[in-house]
């Protein structure tokens, strides 16, 4: 559904209303961008009978990604209340959140990366995908790890806001 000039705009609104103009809202955005390019290059993929198991792997760690955005969300939330920023300069007590932050962005962004390889390697011709062991091959072990340091990231923010708040 389109949400139209005025859908977009009180969506804006919302969005400075939680996260403020400043580095929890780019923190938070940054993230979600991260996670469109996952599901862009998941998608760009042609599903077929040799890849299901590998794609169907992909599929589930891109949902546990999903899974873990509104915990950013609500950690971004959380410190534009405690430390509101409309500018570049992180408040100081929430240096460390915002780093653990920045680290699963990035963490996710790899993820992707990784994905993308798997996919060109692939359609290069180098057998990376064996169909016996698709699922636990290199690229997607790669996947699998750039993933689990996303989920650790958001819990270490969590437990670091808590530890502040």
């Amino acid at each position: 559904m389109a949400r139209g000039i005025f859908g977009t705009w009180r969506a804006n609104r919302r969005e400075a209303k939680e996260l403020g103009n400043g580095v929890w809202r780019r923190a938070h955005d940054r993230y979600v961008r991260a996670l469109d390019r996952f599901h862009q290059i998941l998608e760009q993929e042609a599903f077929t009978e040799e890849n299901a198991e590998f794609h169907n792997a992909m599929v589930s760690l891109a949902n546990e990604c999903v899974d873990v955005l509104p915990s950013v969300r609500a950690i971004c939330v959380r410190a534009q209340e405690l430390w509101p920023s409309e500018e570049n300069n992180i408040p100081g007590p929430g240096v460390e959140i915002h780093r653990e932050l920045s680290h699963t962005a990035n963490d996710l962004a790899q993820a992707a990366q990784a994905l993308a390889m798997a996919f060109l390697q692939k359609s290069s011709g180098v057998v990376v995908l064996d169909p016996q062991e698709s699922a636990e091959s290199g690229p997607a072990a790669s996947v699998r790890r750039r993933v689990a340091a996303v989920t650790d990231g958001v819990e270490r923010a969590e437990a670091k806001l808590a530890a502040v708040a």
